[in-house]
Order: C-alpha cells, then sequence, then structure tokens
C-alpha cells in the first residue's frame, strides 16, 4: 500500500515538471506547432500514467484489501463461534423481569438494562446510621402495589453519579440478597429515587457479567411472580 502512494507521488510530480518545461519552452513564434507537439506529449503522459494507475491498483492495492477483509472476515466468524457457544451455558433474560428482594422479602418487577453499571434500588427517606462503630443507612421502598417498605442496609461505599442534567448527587451503596428466577445472588446496589421511573428497581451489568444475556423482544422470560 506504502509503495504504491510513493508511485502516485512519482507520477504527479513528474506531471508537474512537465507542465513546467512546457511553460518554459512554448514561445510566441512556433505556438502552433508547439502546442501540437505539447499535446501529443501529455496524451502519451495521461495514457502511461492511467497504465501505472491500474497495474498498480491491479497488483498492490486491490490484493492488500482482499487481504484485510478476508482477516477482519476470519475474525469476526471466529468471535461469533466463540459467543454462540459459550451462550449455551448462560441464562436468557427479557427486557423486564421479576425478582424478589429478601429481608425484607418484596417481589419487585426489574428493568434489565446493560447499559447501567451497577443495580439500583428506590429508596426514600434516608436515614445514615451508626451501629458499633459502622455506617448503615435506614431507607423506605415500594412494592408493585404502592404499599412501603422499610429496611437498613450496611453502607459498603458511597458514591457520586452525574445526572443526565448535569447534576452531581451522592449515592449510598449497599448489600442485599436478591432472588432472580432460581438463583439466589448477593450484590451491590445503590440507592436512588426512582419515583418518576416506571420500575422500581433496575438490574445492571453487576449482576449480568458472565452469566446472563438479554432479549430485549421478550419480557418476563423466568416466569410471573409467584
Amino acid at each position: 500500500m506504502i509503495k504504491a502512494l510513493f508511485q502516485f507521488s512519482n507520477l504527479f510530480l513528474s506531471a508537474a515538471l512537465t507542465l513546467s518545461l512546457i511553460a518554459c519552452q512554448s514561445t510566441p513564434k512556433n505556438q502552433p506547432s508547439e502546442y501540437e507537439r505539447i499535446q501529443d506529449e501529455l496524451d502519451e503522459f495521461q495514457k502511461e500514467t492511467l497504465e501505472k494507475v491500474s497495474l498498480t491498483i491491479r497488483n498492490e492495492i486491490l490484493p492488500e484489501l482482499r487481504e484485510i477483509q478476508l482477516g477482519h472476515r476470519r475474525v469476526h466468524g471466529g468471535q461469533q463461534a466463540k459467543v454462540k457457544k459459550n451462550m449455551k451455558s448462560k441464562t436468557v433474560l427479557g427486557r423486564v423481569e421479576w425478582i424478589r428482594l429478601m429481608a425484607p422479602d418484596i417481589p419487585i418487577r426489574a428493568r434489565i438494562d446493560t447499559g447501567a453499571q451497577t443495580c439500583s434500588l428506590h429508596a426514600e427517606s434516608i436515614v445514615e446510621k451508626e451501629i458499633s462503630g459502622e455506617r448503615y443507612v435506614e431507607f423506605s421502598t415500594l412494592d408493585e402495589k404502592g404499599r412501603t417498605h422499610r429496611m437498613m442496609k450496611k453502607v459498603v461505599e458511597e458514591t457520586r453519579v452525574r445526572s443526565t442534567s448535569g447534576r452531581s448527587e451522592k449515592r449510598y451503596v449497599v448489600e442485599m440478597t436478591l432472588l432472580l428466577g432460581t438463583r439466589k445472588l448477593t450484590i451491590n446496589v445503590n440507592l436512588n429515587n426512582r419515583e418518576k421511573l416506571r420500575h422500581r428497581f433496575l438490574v445492571g451489568r453487576n449482576l449480568l457479567l458472565g452469566d446472563y444475556v438479554v432479549d430485549v423482544s421478550q419480557s418476563r422470560v423466568l416466569g410471573d411472580n409467584k
């Protein structure tokens, strides 16, 4: 490819030099015959240039492009085969699934969001407390029927998240145990006021990573709340 570019550069340079010589050598006395000679030289130069360009494209550029394309297909095909093979061991989730919080026992419809880094639970009236030198938060959440549940969880960390409006806000991250399908999972969950959002719980990548695949055309693949 680089060699071909050098050849094109040389061709354009030759063309520029030829035109410069033509401009220097032309005189008014022999103008008609000189123009004819110049035209013949330009026609010959154009013919030779086109032949060289065609040969360079056919013999050097096109083979390299084909090799790049074939290499990309081999890599892409290999990745597809590997992913499809690994998918057989993964659990399929829809865009919305039922989960069940434990201690206390609260069934909630959760939105599956592969774009979210961590899981998030609706929380309001958050009060920070210190018990035996450790930080806890007491907060309220709502179930699907609008009933309020009060709970207390140990603070794992405190983060600052920038909202879509650009405002930075503090969020507590707590450890929670939940049931997704038949699997009991203990994960970090950030507490966020989701009162204006449709779903009280959001499942993020920290739960999905490695074990699940999401089919957004489906919903409640694991079944309805029981």
